[in-house]
This record gives C-alpha cells, structure tokens and sequence, in this order.
C-alpha cells in the first residue's frame, strides 16, 4: 500500500490510509454477496498484511497509556511517525508462535496479540456490517445507544405492541458454539482457538478508536465482533421454520413482520398478545440451540411496557398510546452520589482543580443524556442539588467565616446567574445543554456499500453535525 509521506515533515496522510482500507472494505463486501468466500479470505489476509493498516494499529497501540512502560520503540519521543515504524518493525520481528502467550506479564507478546486484534477488526468489520440482520445494531458501523434508543421509540410509539420479552443467551465459547464458531467466523482457526482457550486474556485487551478518526466512532473489541456473529441468518431460519408449522398465512404475516432488535448480548422481541411471542420464543430456542447457546432463567424478562422499564440509562414507558422517554431515577441518584463522593475526596484539593473536574462530570453526562426531551425539570433539580453540595463544602473548607464572606470570595453576581462559583478564572458550569435532536443512521444502510468515499465521510459528519442526507 503506497503511503504519502512528506520527508521533511515526516508525517503520514492518514487520511488516504483510511481511504485505501475503506476501498479493500468494499471489495470484501461485494465478494462475500457473491458468496465467493475463498476470494473474502484473500482480501482480509490482503488487509491484514499491507503497510498501511499495520501502521495504523501500530499508532494506536503507542496511544495507549500501558505501553509507555516499553521503551524499546521509543526513540524519539515527540514523533509518532518514527516511533510507529519502530513499533511495527518490531513486532515484525517476533516469532510466528504468538498463539503461546497465556501470561498478561509477558509483554512484547501483549503487544503483539493486541497488534493482531486490531488488524482483525479491521477485516470483521465489513462481514459483520453485511452478514448483521435488518433491525441489529450488534456493533455496526457509526451506531451508538441512541440509534436503539430511537429504533425502540419508533416501534412501540403509536403501535399496539404492549409487551416486549428481553433475552440474553448465555455459553458463549463453549464446545457446541466452539465448533460452529470455528466453521462459520471468518477468522484464522488457530488464532480462535486461541481467543476461545483465553476468553479473560482476550477481553482484558479492548481495542477502541477514536471519536476523530473515520474507520470508527466507539469501544470495540473481537470478542463481541465474534459474539455477534452467532446471530447472523436469524431472518431465513424463521421462514424456512414458519412455513413448515404454522398453516394460517396471517398468522405468518404477523410473526414475519414483528420487529426482533438485535443490541449487543440482547435479543429484544415485542408483540400484542403473549401467545405470538411464546411461538417466536420457540423459534429462538431452536435457532440459538443451532449455534451452541442457552437461554437461562435469570437472563430472560417479560415486561409490560404501561408499567415501564430502565435501559442503559434512561425509563421508557407507554401512556395512551406514546412512549415517554426521560433519564432514570437510579442514574440520576448515582450521579448525585458521584459528585457527593468526590467533593468528600476533594477536601484539600485548590479549588480551581475542583472547578475544573467538577466541569468535566457535568458535561460528559449532559452529552450523554441530551438526546431525550423534557430536560428542564431535571437539570434544575441538578442545579439545586449541586449548588447546597458546593456551598456545604465551602462552609466545611472554611470553618470560621460567615455567608456574606464566602458569597463575596467564591460567587458573583451575573446577569443571567445570580450565583456562579469561580476561583482563579475558573467558573462552574450548570445543567443547561438543550434538546438535541439526533440523526438516526438506519440499521438497514450498509455503510461499506457506500461507493464514493466522500459519501462515507458525510455519513460520520452527520452523526456530529445533524446533517441527514443519504
């Protein structure tokens, strides 16, 4: 893979980087439509060899904060470039027995096996994103939690579907799921076999990217890549398994069209009426008993969605005929304990340092939770809560002096705020980020059959901008 590189600067153009894996992404997915596979397996090895690719997980393994204590690499400390191409020269170097680590204090071959991770990713990502069914959001491509947030809204929002059944199959990795695993996943045999043997080592080396970079926007990692795979065909098995059993052709057109949600670990299957869902359940016994998984007492729920129920953060429940969305009284409780806690902690911190950590809680979970509506009750319920926590710890801080005192030394008087909490040009912020309306990418768009690279790159604009054109 040719790489622009500018010899004066020395710095790589990782943006036709990003282009030319995204191109190889592409063919992957046109050849596993024509279901020629032995071609898909060339073009992941394909991947998986070329320059620019090593390169670029080389760059992320230097990002990572544990590997600042191997200095080997480090020659130049400021130049990513140089150190990179140390990095892979090195682990070009290591032995092809790399399967032999079972030890996280051998380090040269935790580098290696996480260097191999991300360049497995690299090549499941395409299959995943094309093999994934219409209504899963098992790791694709730009979705985040509020995609299904959305996707939940709109199928229970003015439809007739009062109760919803959550199921999480367990025994991943065991021996019936191993040998389906090792005959269906598109990966190396010996290098599974390796993930399967050393499940813990294999978790405990997450790869991520980050929010900046165009490949992908959240936490991932090859473990839930495979996971996820077992999931796949779920929409053929259920004709092929409905045609045979039931006879009515209205009850099939109701079974067929109930939306099933795939997220993550998580099978989620609403309905009217009790009895269509116990038929579907059936039918997910059957699919998942296939492919080596169990469904466990204390991992299936049947909810009634009038009576509501908690997910990932936020309450969702059904009045007349709408969902009603808000932030949870249990996250909005243990973030009131987090700011507790950590004022406790802070008691002989300098106060400008305090501003500043308190600064980076408020925003990270406004961001998080700015996508549901009516946010006005709690964000002044937050500022109330947060103000008598700060004022008691001043008072605690400053034992000897009065109100007037600490008003005059640690607030001022606005405009807009009467009360704002400021030290050496440092000013606490509030609850007050408005109502941002998200742009939902369909879980059906394929985000690989995306022909022009331009196209991808306004996909992910649209994401942070609110731009929606596809």
């Amino acid at each position: 893979m040719n790489i622009y590189c500018n010899k004066k600067l020395k710095n790589i153009n990782w943006h036709n980087i990003h282009k030319k894996i995204f191109k190889l992404q592409t063919r992957i997915v046109k050849q596993l439509k024509k279901k020629n596979f032995r071609k898909v397996r060339n073009l992941q090895r394909l991947l998986s060899k070329s320059f620019g690719p090593k390169l670029l997980a080389s760059q992320k393994l230097i990002n990572k904060k544990n590997i600042n204590k191997f200095n080997r690499y480090k020659k130049n400390k400021n130049d990513l470039f140089l150190n990179s191409l140390n990095l892979n020269n090195f682990i070009q170097l290591q032995s092809y027995n790399r399967y032999e680590v079972r030890d996280s204090k051998d380090f040269s071959g935790l580098i290696y096996f996480q260097f191999l991770q991300l360049l497995y990713i690299l090549t499941l990502l395409p299959i995943n994103e094309t093999l994934s069914e219409s209504l899963s959001y098992n790791h694709r491509l730009y979705r985040t939690q509020v995609d299904i947030l959305n996707e939940l809204y709109s199928t229970f929002n003015f439809a007739h579907y009062n109760w919803l059944i959550i199921i999480k199959p367990a025994s991943f990795f065991k021996n019936k799921n191993k040998t389906w695993l090792l005959k269906n996943v598109f990966l190396e045999k010996k290098f599974l076999e390796f993930i399967i043997e050393n499940e813990k080592f294999a978790n405990s080396c997450i790869k991520y990217y980050n929010h900046t970079e165009v490949i992908e926007t959240r936490k991932i990692s090859l473990t839930k890549l495979i996971k996820s795979s077992c999931f796949y065909g779920f929409a053929q098995f259920t004709k092929q398994n409905l045609s045979e059993t039931v006879s009515h052709t209205l009850n099939k057109n109701k079974l067929l069209n109930l939306p099933i949600i795939f997220y993550n670990d998580l099978i989620f299957i609403p309905g009217k009426h009790l009895i269509d869902l116990k038929k579907i359940y059936k039918l997910i016994f059957q699919f998942l008993n296939k492919r080596g998984l169990i469904i466990k007492k204390n991992r299936f729920w049947i909810i009634n969605i009038l009576s509501g129920f908690n997910f990932l953060g936020w309450s969702l429940k059904k009045k007349k005929g709408r969902v009603i969305i808000k932030i949870s009284r249990e996250n909005i409780k243990s973030h009131q304990i987090d700011i507790k806690k950590f004022l406790k902690s802070a008691r002989f911190l300098p106060i400008d340092k305090v501003i500043i950590k308190l600064n980076k809680k408020i925003i990270n979970w406004q961001s998080y939770y700015s996508y549901t509506p009516n946010l006005y009750k709690t964000w002044s319920e937050m500022n109330y809560y947060l103000f008598w926590q700060v004022w008691r710890w001043c008072k605690k801080r400053h034992k000897n002096k009065g109100a007037k005192w600490l008003y005059n030394r640690y607030w001022y008087y606005n405009e807009k705020n009467k009360w704002v909490f400021h030290d050496n040009m440092q000013y606490l912020k509030k609850y007050k980020l408005k109502y941002m309306k998200n742009v939902s990418l369909p879980s059906r768009i394929n985000v690989c059959e995306i022909k022009n690279w331009k196209a991808n790159q306004y996909t992910l604009l649209a994401r942070v901008t609110n731009i929606q054109k596809f």
